[in-house]
């Protein structure tokens, strides 16, 4: 999946968090220097309101 990095996690210290094309909330782990970037995730978890996963 393609998200666009938007965010910081309120939940989990070093995770971000992005939304794909579809508007899909995501949160992976990654680096704040990727904010404003596109990165593809593999997602692994899936919640009510959001997808988790890990950067590929």
């Amino acid at each position: 999946m393609r998200v666009l990095v938007d965010g910081v996690s309120k939940k989990h210290d070093g995770y971000l968090t992005g939304k794909s094309d579809e508007f899909i909330i995501a949160e992976f782990k990654g680096d704040i220097s990727l904010m404003g970037k596109f990165v593809r995730i593999e997602v692994m978890d899936a919640m009510n309101w959001a997808v988790s996963g890990r950067m590929i």
